[in-house]
């Protein structure tokens, strides 16, 4: 298998919703072997690189059709604040818990042996900066603004019509998903998002999981090929971020704000890390 690796640092932010018109952005080409059939997933992968993206509708219907497709996702850069990094994950859980009535998280990210501590994460280091500003100032607490950046991947997929809608929507949703949860708890700190408001996003977002969770299981019966078991297993887990912020909601605001932001660095890192297994391979 050839790849050349490429990287962009570009931000967009997409609709939302199975119904958009959707642009992703992956750096490999991916061919889905064994789908000649409307049951069939099909194992093995081959990839190369592909330079241009060019838009493709969702539609909703099985069109059993046999296409190639591109479809990418831009490399996306995350502003985090870094309370601290160590060499024991045991030492990094045991100050992930610090400021946990204060509304941050503490989510732990390993990396390379180390293990950060990140609080929060916004879309721009003018607003980790003027954060970080804040807690020194108001609480005391230190923090170093860390980039997590999810690379660009570029892809080409050639099976049914029907296959690649699917799968061309659940990589477009599944950013969405990480940077909804991330602009709720800034809005839900600076009090302009209601209680009531984030249950209702959770409430949809795990239906949209839901949903799309059932159409890639009808499509691709077993065996799946890799790339649909990979989103299948991010899907699940943004599901289960859902149902966890629906129950952080009943417990104050303090508590929704802090299961945000875990939900939040939990999905980027979940699809950095996906991303760069694609790459790798």
């Amino acid at each position: 298998m050839q790849r050349r690796r490429r990287t962009e640092r570009k931000h967009t932010r997409t609709g939302g919703g199975l119904a958009t018109r959707v642009m992703l952005f992956f750096s490999a080409v991916i061919i889905l072997a064994g789908i000649a059939n409307r049951f069939t997933g099909g194992d093995e992968l081959t990839a190369t690189v592909l330079a241009t993206p060019s838009p493709t509708p969702l539609t909703a219907a099985f069109d059993e059709t046999v296409e190639t497709r591109e479809i990418t996702l831009p490399a996306e850069v995350w502003y985090c604040l870094q309370s601290g990094i160590f060499s024991s994950e045991a030492a990094a859980r045991e100050k992930s818990l610090a400021y946990s009535d204060r509304g941050a998280p503490g989510f732990v990210s390993p990396e390379g042996g180390k293990f950060r501590v990140l609080l929060s994460a916004y879309a721009s280091r003018e607003d980790a900066q003027r954060v970080k500003e804040k807690l020194a100032s108001q609480q005391a607490v230190e923090t170093y603004i860390y980039e997590m950046v999810r690379p660009a991947l570029h892809l080409q997929l050639t099976g049914m019509r029907g296959q690649l809608d699917v799968l061309d929507a659940a990589a477009a949703l599944l950013p969405e998903l990480a940077q909804s949860w991330r602009e709720t708890a800034l809005t839900l700190d600076q009090g302009q998002t209601s209680l009531t408001e984030v249950q209702e996003l959770a409430a949809e977002q795990q239906e949209q999981c839901h949903v799309m969770l059932n159409v890639l299981q009808e499509r691709f019966l077993s065996p799946m090929p890799t790339l649909a078991q990979q989103l299948q297993a991010l899907l699940t887990q943004a599901e289960a971020s859902a149902r966890r912020v629906q129950d952080a909601v009943g417990q104050g605001r303090t508590a929704a704000s802090a299961q945000l932001k875990m939900e939040a660095l939990a999905g980027h890192q979940a699809l950095k890390d996906v991303w760069e297994t694609i790459l790798a391979e």
